[in-house]
């Protein structure tokens, strides 16, 4: 009778053991879910002008002659020869 009563309560304590450890997990697991969410809120404004794919030409410009450019007047989107 003292053999069957002692794994009784060995059996009773892995039972609790693995309730509270499978609760652990669950709530791990919750709280890993509800970071998710709250991490993928904002204001959906980010600190970019543009987004997507771009095409690109490569231009090698190279000076005709060698010295220091001490001025040089152009504008945004104007032809330069």
């Amino acid at each position: 009778m003292k053999t069957s009563i002692i794994i009784w309560i060995e059996v009773e304590a892995l039972m609790d053991l693995f309730i509270k450890s499978s609760m652990k997990t669950s709530i791990i697991i919750w709280i890993g879910v509800a970071l998710l969410f709250l991490s993928a809120c904002g204001n959906g404004k980010g600190d970019y002008d543009a987004t997507g794919v771009f095409e690109t030409t490569e231009v090698l410009v190279s000076a005709k002659g060698n010295g220091e450019i001490i001025a040089f007047d152009a504008r945004e989107g104007q032809n330069v020869t």
